[in-house]
């Protein structure tokens, strides 16, 4: 039962995901997109965790714990919940440093790593840590507004949709057809979720640049 939820929220939240890219941002369509995105990936994320805790998996337990983390972080970024700020946002910030500790410790071998784990737990403890430093730091400064909201919003649930879809697509291989199972073909999925999270942060930066930019222009 935990494994075919894990499937079907897995598969539900790379098709929120989806639309919430092709969507225009902020539509109704964007939001319904990222809401069905966000309550998958909280699923699948916590199913993951229980299966991989049964399976002695470790890195795929802290992985899964991470995706939740960074969904978490990133949704209620622009949800703007009715909670004060230090409600939620403590708690997020001692789990991410717990999850961070314990990926680095797999990294370096302090916990009995799987064959190939070692590399992506260094990977991910380094997300973790980050992401828990500018929880810290929004937690100091206690608002958030304008392209940092955007942004905060936007790297973590895009990091999140390439931990989800490099797990399906390259992890998942078997699942596949033989025709499909080629690194060219099930790399692709992955590099669109790398290329749409690349842009749109790229087009957010230029959008909170150009009024320097211009003003700049208008004092030449």
């Amino acid at each position: 039962m935990t494994l075919l939820l894990h499937i079907v929220s897995g598969s539900l939240a790379l098709l929120g995901g989806a639309l919430a890219y092709a969507a225009t941002k902020g539509s109704p369509r964007h939001r319904r997109g990222g809401t069905v995105f966000c309550v998958a990936m909280l699923v699948m994320g916590l199913s993951g965790s229980v299966l991989a805790g049964l399976q002695a998996k470790p890195l795929s337990l802290l992985s899964g714990l991470l995706v939740c983390h960074l969904v978490i972080t990133g949704w209620l970024t622009v949800r703007r919940p009715a909670w004060p700020l230090r409600t939620w946002l403590l708690p997020c910030l001692l789990g991410a440093i717990a999850i961070g500790i314990a990926l680095l410790a797999l990294g370096a071998g302090l916990i009995t790593p799987r064959p190939g784990d070692r590399g992506p737990a260094l990977v991910f403890g380094a997300v973790a840590l980050v992401a828990a430093a500018l929880d810290a730091r929004l937690l100091r400064a206690g608002s958030i507004s304008g392209a940092h909201r955007l942004a905060r919003h936007l790297w973590r649930l895009g990091f999140a949709l390439l931990m989800a879809s490099t797990a399906f697509f390259l992890g998942q291989a078997q699942l596949f057809p033989q025709p499909l199972r080629r690194i060219d073909v099930l790399a692709l999925p992955v590099l669109l979720v790398l290329g749409a999270t690349l842009f749109f942060g790229a087009r957010l930066w230029w959008r909170a640049r150009r009024p320097a930019v211009a003003g700049a222009g208008r004092c030449g």
